[in-house]
């Protein structure tokens, strides 16, 4: 009687301990995917931010010599 509810609770145990392992991995991949997502995203918003100052400082300069041009 008390073998079998030993060996019950060690599977119960063990049951459990893997699915906090599944669990913790998917939420490792997820944390990883969106670390991944926001250094994408913060490159993707430099590469707008350095496209568009040039385009603007660009823009600008036209502006000005075409303004300040006799």
């Amino acid at each position: 009687m008390n073998l079998t509810f030993f060996s019950g609770s060690v599977n119960q145990w063990v049951g459990l301990l893997f699915s906090y392992i599944s669990c913790c991995q998917s939420s490792l991949t997820l944390v990883r995917f969106l670390i991944l997502e926001g250094f994408h995203i913060k490159l993707f918003q430099l590469y707008l931010y350095v496209v568009h100052g040039n385009l603007i400082s660009f823009m600008t300069s036209k502006r000005e010599q075409i303004m300040f041009s006799p």
